[in-house]
């Protein structure tokens, strides 16, 4: 039987005892139906993770006694910032999910000119929480150790102030440059792409997108971070297409395929890890 994995935002050590959350006590109590001796993980980014043992099962409450880690805490490979047209129904939550399984640090909803979805100001916070629930699951379920932080919605240019440096790339179906073989083809040559000439043009004082000189001429060798813009399902503008050209983004598609926007990050995402991160 596979033991279930419960993130446990708070410190983690061996010899020690720790009492649940209500929601995940109630998880393991009245949804598994754990027992005093059942044994789950507890894991956390900054401690790794650890084999507990049920030791006492309330009606509000589950505690357990933290034995021997399993698993130490690890830097991520590589930092991939995703901003992600929202979309409507549960299609977003889809697109969070596998995400957050496929390794995104942070991912930030985003609102573009042909998007239809408008949150209210009253809705945000609730969707945040919804979302960010989301994320936790999915690294439960992935065996990832920390969480993917998802950030209020935005713009684009709110969006790219604080990026890191990285690669930049957007993901838009007019685009003439095929990601994996663009990627593959920059590599092969022994190319860091943020060093490729043409990912860091001169900006447009009319556009001014909010990107440090640092944001688009790294001096990186290798690629730690990637910065990745997937549209709603109306795609982007030709303002906005505009726009990440001279910001220094590189304008790529999936090929001949156009996916929709919760499965374009499974297939964008695989892509990106195979060629920079851990897969």
């Amino acid at each position: 039987m596979r033991i279930s994995r419960i993130y446990f935002g708070e410190k983690l050590a061996s010899e020690t005892t720790a009492i649940l959350s209500a929601d995940i006590s109630h998880y393991l109590g009245k949804v598994l139906r754990l027992k005093s001796g059942d044994q789950i993980h507890l894991f956390n980014e900054t401690d790794g993770e650890f084999l507990a043992s049920v030791s006492n099962v309330k009606k509000s409450a589950v505690e357990v006694d933290i034995g021997s880690m399993v698993r130490a805490a690890e830097a991520a490979t590589l930092q991939i910032n995703l901003a992600l047209g929202i979309s409507r129904g549960d299609r977003m939550d889809y697109g969070i999910q596998k995400s957050s399984e496929l390794g995104v640090s942070r991912i930030t909803p985003l609102y573009t000119e042909y998007g239809e979805v408008r949150l209210k100001a009253d809705r945000v916070e609730n969707k945040l929480r919804h979302w960010s629930k989301i994320a936790v699951s999915a690294s439960e379920q992935s065996g990832r150790l920390d969480i993917a932080e998802v950030t209020a919605p935005c713009g684009l240019e709110q969006w790219a102030r604080d990026l890191p440096v990285g690669l930049n790339i957007m993901l838009e179906p007019s685009g003439s440059q095929q990601l994996s073989a663009e990627l593959s083809s920059k590599l092969s040559l022994g190319l860091s792409p943020e060093l490729s000439p043409e990912l860091s043009p001169q900006l447009s004082p009319q556009l001014s997108p909010q990107l440090s000189p640092q944001q688009q001429n790294s001096q990186n060798s290798s690629v730690k971070n990637v910065n990745l813009i997937i549209g709603p399902e109306g795609g982007f503008s030709a303002k906005e297409i505009q726009w990440a050209e001279q910001a220094g983004f590189l304008i790529t598609s999936l090929g001949k395929r156009i996916l929709r926007t919760e499965t374009a990050p499974v297939a964008s995402l695989a892509i990106i890890q195979h060629l920079f991160g851990d897969m």
